[in-house]
């Protein structure tokens, strides 16, 4: 495969999705499930890659086949040479379009050591992979970068000390004070870590009389946006310790157009909006709250990062007046926004690539092939040994690929 091909992309349908921005996204009405008394399911995410859990369906030769199955066919005209032999033939990333209504579940991703690890640890105990308990579904890293399509909220990182000390007054209780006046007297990592550890294992009990605490304190200041959260995820999750999490993760606003980095390691939950999420092409995920999903505590506590303070949006590399390029730490993918006018742009390009249109329509000329054409919604796949090519608009589009230009 050589040639640039239209995709076709599977639409996740999640608890926490939306029946409505997806599907203004891709320019159609919300789909009727008969089945569903109370309407169409809630669709989450588009999935664009080659993950073999959900693959997009690309066009060769007026077929469609599964994205997975093409690169595993010609993966060094896919892929070219050098991924297809670093990746053992994989895709190396995986882009999502995300519809949060209501909120993620409060999670973890592991690093690549960590991933390694804990695939062969579940794979030896014979846990299939498609099992509800089961972490790790292969042995990669999974950092993310999230970008703003609409305003989008989230809670990532934890904390600084002092401000969980202050936020956990009101909860204080027998079974939570040794905890706290420790955290009071080691405001560093550990006491942290020994705080956040006593929190997630107290008894029944004690996890509902914390719960109780922080949601009756949050009633006495519903103007304030951590109360606020803390009121709105206990109406949706009564009894759950992610109740807690607004008082324990810093709470962040993405303008449209911001980005942030998820670094392994970072306990995260998105809260609302629209957004285009590029990660590592994993399925790699530990839950430590605010899901009905299987949730490890201990699993968790293992490949936390205990670094506090708010992680700062992530800021782009500009190159020239139209492409704006986000980068994630020490990962080989990267997220570029083109605004392109209807004079043609050569595009700067560096392996395989996902297109995606979400302003406009963009007009795809590559080597002597007749024009592609995205509108808003549409999207394409680049394979690395493609000709090169440029986009006229005017349009706005999404370049998911590997870091760096050729």
């Amino acid at each position: 495969m050589k040639s640039i091909a239209r995709l076709k992309n599977p639409v996740m349908a999640y608890d926490w999705g939306s029946r409505t921005l997806l599907a203004d996204f891709l320019g159609r009405k919300a789909p009727l499930d008969p089945d569903a008394a109370e309407g169409p399911k809630p669709e989450a995410e588009l999935w664009m890659g080659a993950h073999p859990k959900a693959p997009s369906r690309v066009e060769t030769n007026g077929e469609w086949a599964p994205l997975d199955r093409v690169i595993e066919k010609n993966p060094a005209d896919c892929l070219g040479p050098e991924t297809a032999a670093k990746r053992s033939g994989r895709l190396p990333f995986l882009f999502k379009i995300l519809a949060v209504e209501k909120p993620l579940s409060i999670q973890v991703h592991p690093t690549k050591s960590q991933a390694r690890e804990g695939f062969e640890k579940e794979s030896g105990q014979g846990v299939p992979l498609d099992a509800r308990d089961r972490n790790y579904r292969d042995k990669s890293a999974k950092t993310e970068i999230i970008h703003a399509i609409s305003p989008f909220r989230l809670m990532a990182g934890f904390r600084p000390v002092e401000d969980i000390v202050k936020n956990f007054q009101p909860c204080r209780s027998k079974a939570l004070e040794g905890a706290l006046s420790g955290l009071e007297k080691r405001p560093d990592p550990g006491g942290l870590g020994h705080f956040y550890r006593s929190l997630m294992t107290l008894g029944a009990g004690a996890r509902a009389g914390v719960i109780q605490k922080a949601a009756a304190a949050a009633a006495d200041s519903p103007q304030n946006e951590t109360s606020r959260w803390v009121l709105r995820l206990h109406k949706l999750y009564p009894g759950d310790m992610g109740v807690l999490g607004p008082l324990l993760f810093n709470l962040i606003r993405l303008e449209p157009g911001q980005a942030l980095v998820i670094d392994a390691g970072t306990p995260h939950s998105y809260l609302e909006g629209l957004g285009a999420e590029l990660m590592n092409n994993s399925d790699n995920v530990v839950r430590g709250g605010l899901t009905s999903k299987h949730m490890d505590i201990p699993g968790l506590l293992k490949i936390l990062d205990w670094k506090t303070g708010p992680p700062l949006p992530a800021a782009p590399e500009k190159i020239g007046k139209h492409e704006r390029v986000f980068r994630a730490n020490r990962q080989d993918f990267s997220l570029s926004v083109l605004t392109c006018a209807e004079k043609p742009l050569a595009a700067r390009r560096r392996g395989p690539e996902v297109l995606l249109c979400v302003e406009g329509a963009a007009k795809i000329i590559s080597g002597g092939a007749p024009p592609l054409v995205l509108k808003k919604g549409r999207s394409a796949f680049v394979p690395a040994r493609a000709p090169g090519y440029a986009v006229s608009g005017p349009c706005r589009i999404y370049k998911a690929g590997l870091a760096g230009p050729v």
